[in-house]
């Protein structure tokens, strides 16, 4: 959460604020860092692997909807390499 591109993976996507109406069209299972967090501090993940899925999940929506390409999924595959 502390790399200097994470602030994009740190929250829900707000599809407002963001203007992409389509979002959930696209990405079925939401979720970010701040709701993983959310989830190990209130002991909700029996195993390491649920976890760790959760993190795959925040990286895998973010190349989905926004390409491996785009400034956006550039970033998060700079966290996901830090990870």
């Amino acid at each position: 959460m502390k790399h200097a591109h994470a602030w994009i993976l740190n929250e829900p996507v707000d599809i407002v604020k963001l203007s992409i109406p389509d979002y959930f069209d696209i990405i079925k299972s939401p979720m970010d860092f701040g709701t993983a967090k959310g989830k190990l501090s209130n002991n909700k993940y029996l195993r390491m692997q649920e976890f760790l899925a959760d993190i795959q999940l925040v990286f895998d929506n973010c190349l989905l909807y926004n390409g491996e390409n785009s400034q956006t999924g550039i970033m998060c595959k700079q966290v996901r390499d830090e990870f």
